[in-house]
């Protein structure tokens, strides 16, 4: 990710070179998942990790999961629809 931020400052001669931007988003998304569901463990096993500490978690990889969701939806699937809209007009 920050490898990207890098590219993406570096100006726009680099931006033919971020094609894998949506990628990066939809690895995120996962990563957040995976995250949630690590910290939802908590909820059902004693490990001795503070059960107050895996719900802020769980806060912080949903509130996380919706923001990075929204930002996919809004760059990549209303451009997407956008485009279908041109094409059928």
């Amino acid at each position: 990710m920050y490898f990207y931020y890098m590219v993406s400052a570096m100006g726009p001669q680099y931006q033919k070179y971020l094609w894998w931007k949506k990628y990066l988003t939809t690895i995120q998304l996962l990563q957040f998942t995976l995250v949630f569901i690590h910290s939802a463990q908590l909820l059902w096993t004693d490990c001795g990790y503070p059960k107050f500490i895996g719900a802020l978690l769980l806060l912080h990889s949903t509130i996380f999961f919706v923001l990075f969701s929204n930002f996919y939806y809004q760059t990549y699937k209303k451009t997407e629809e956008k485009k279908k809209s041109i094409k059928t007009d």
